[in-house]
C-alpha cells in the first residue's frame, strides 16, 4: 500500500511541475550582454508569459555569470555614504548604488550573491 502510494504521489507531482526546456533552449543561443537593458528587451521580444521571463532571466543570469570566489572567501568591505535631504532622495541614492552594482555584475561577468539577486531583482523591474 505504500508503494502505491508513492507511486502515485510521484507521478502527481511530475505531472504538475513546469518545463522549461523550451525557454532554455532560446536562452542558450543568447549573445553575453553587457546591458541589463539589452537582456530584458530581448527576453520581453521572445517570451510572452511572466513565468517564462522570469525563468529566461534566471536561466541567461546562471549560465552567465561566474560565482566570484576570491570575493566570496575573502570578502572586501563594502562600504557606502552619501547626503540625503529627504526620504526620496535616499531612495534614489540607494537605487544609484544597486543600479552600478549590477552594470559592474554585466561587465565582468561575475558576482556573489547580491550580485545574482540585484541583476535578477533588477531585470524584474524592466
Amino acid at each position: 500500500m505504500k508503494q502505491l502510494l508513492f507511486l502515485f504521489l510521484t507521478i502527481t507531482l511530475n505531472s504538475y511541475s513546469q518545463d522549461f526546456s523550451k525557454v532554455d533552449s532560446i536562452v542558450k543561443a543568447y549573445p553575453k550582454f553587457s546591458k541589463v537593458e539589452d537582456l530584458a528587451n530581448k527576453i520581453s521580444t521572445d517570451f510572452t508569459s511572466d513565468s517564462d521571463k522570469i525563468r529566461a532571466s534566471f536561466y541567461w543570469i546562471a549560465t552567465n555569470i561566474r560565482y566570484n570566489l576570491k570575493e566570496y572567501y575573502k570578502p572586501t568591505q563594502r562600504r557606502y555614504s552619501f547626503y540625503y535631504s529627504s526620504e526620496e532622495d535616499k531612495k534614489q541614492k540607494l537605487q544609484t548604488l544597486v543600479d552600478n552594482l549590477v552594470i559592474k555584475t554585466f561587465i565582468s561577468k561575475k558576482g556573489v550573491c547580491e550580485e545574482y539577486a540585484q541583476s535578477l531583482k533588477k531585470y524584474t523591474i524592466y
